[in-house]
């Protein structure tokens, strides 16, 4: 690679390829890179001991490869009934104790649909004073989105696993908020896994009646969101 070329880099690293000498085939081993990294790369090459005149354009990548994962997180117990958590201005949102340090991927719940079409979001936040997610006022720590509108219509409804837009590294014994949207302007509800019997003691349900803004307490050991957090 000829100098000229290392100026447009802020840093760059050299990489060979796999082949040795002068080939047609040219394979080479870079990374590790994490999701959502975005790297710059071009080609050069020899032709024996020579450096060939010609250049590649510089490309970009972004790592969108979600390396596979396993559930680190879960509420206790998945039986019980269905309740609205995304529906207008009424979210929902279940605190929990991360079980361990973990860079969570994407989140599933047990799910099922009343009306039409609707855009969910689901959102982590950090807990606050009054041991409830913050508020809408702050950017959340990651979300993700789904849509609604090809997804079971009634119980017992399906099994659904929402990616998060970018991993979110949580850490053991903190509790973080898990928070259900809807589309504020289009109240068709959304019934997610709760536990009313048997809640988790580690996790406990809240909810709003602001959009998100500001949410309040059932309390601990009253009701539980059935969820998984997975990642790695």
């Amino acid at each position: 690679m000829d100098w000229a070329a290392y100026w447009c880099y802020t840093s760059w690293t050299l990489v060979d390829q796999n082949e040795a000498g002068d080939t047609t085939t040219h394979t080479f081993n870079v990374g590790p890179f994490n999701f959502g990294d975005t790297i710059w790369y071009r080609f050069h090459g020899n032709i024996g001991a020579v450096s060939s005149p010609s250049d590649s354009p510089i490309f970009q990548a972004t790592w969108t490869f979600i390396p596979p994962s396993s559930v680190l997180q879960t509420s206790c117990d998945p039986s019980g009934n269905f309740f609205a958590v995304a529906e207008d201005k009424n979210p929902k949102a279940v605190v929990f104790t991360a079980a361990s340090s973990f860079s969570a991927r994407s989140l599933k719940i047990l799910a099922y649909k009343s009306g039409t079409t609707n855009i969910c979001t689901f959102e982590v936040r950090p807990i606050v004073a009054g041991g409830v997610p913050q508020g809408a006022a702050n950017p959340p720590l990651a979300s993700g989105t789904l849509d609604i509108s090809g997804i079971a219509t009634g119980p017992p409804g399906q099994l659904i696993e929402i990616p998060l837009t970018t991993p979110v590294a949580l850490t053991s014994g903190v509790q973080y908020g898990l928070c259900f949207f809807g589309n504020k302007s289009n109240p068709d509800r959304f019934y997610v896994r709760y536990n009313f019997e048997n809640p988790c003691p580690l996790s406990y349900a809240c909810y709003s009646t602001d959009f998100g803004y500001i949410y309040l307490q059932w309390g601990a050991g009253v009701v539980d969101i059935w969820f998984e957090l997975w990642g790695g």
